[in-house]
Parts: structure tokens; C-alpha cells; sequence
């Protein structure tokens, strides 16, 4: 009975990263994919939410009469966002003081 040496007939043995390099690419993957989602999430926040920078506006009352020009033309829906907009402003301000 003949005996074969079975490492040479499989052939050189594959060249696996060591552990080091295979976690810091995994490490690496993991910081891309949270970075790119915040930036997503920030993009998302001021797209949704364009009021969060936006400059306060001094006083409200120049809103008011915008607001009272658009009802009084018909634009509801303009008059209506504007006379939100002088409801917040007025709060905030008010907000403010206290």
C-alpha cells in the first residue's frame, strides 16, 4: 500500500487577510455607513423642516399684512401659512420675555 502525502496534492494553501486588516476593513465600512447616514439624516431634517435655519424675523407684524393681502386676494392657502408663520413668530418672541 502506497502512502500519499495528501498536502501535496492539494496545492498552496489560499492567502487569507490576517485578523488585523479584516476588522479595521470592517471597522472602516461601519464609520462610511454611519457618516454617510448622518449626512442623510441632516439633509433629511432640512428638506422636512426648512423653518429649523431660517433667521428669526425681527418683528411680525410686516407678516401680518402679507397674510392680510393674501386673504384679501383669495389665496387662501398663502394667507393661511403666513398667518402661521406671524403665530409662531409672535410666541416665540413672546416666549422670549418671560
Amino acid at each position: 500500500m502506497q502512502h500519499i502525502q495528501v498536502a501535496a496534492l492539494k496545492g498552496p494553501a489560499p492567502a487569507f487577510p490576517s485578523d488585523l486588516s479584516h476588522r479595521a476593513g470592517q471597522w472602516r465600512t461601519i464609520a462610511y455607513v454611519v457618516t454617510i447616514g448622518l449626512f442623510l439624516l441632516m439633509v433629511a431634517l432640512a428638506w422636512i423642516r426648512p423653518d429649523l435655519n431660517r433667521t428669526q424675523i425681527a418683528d411680525w407684524r410686516p407678516v401680518l399684512a402679507l397674510a392680510d393681502a393674501a386673504w384679501a386676494k383669495g389665496d387662501l392657502y398663502a394667507a393661511r401659512h403666513l398667518y402661521l408663520q406671524v403665530d409662531q413668530i409672535a410666541s416665540s418672541q413672546q416666549d422670549w420675555k418671560v
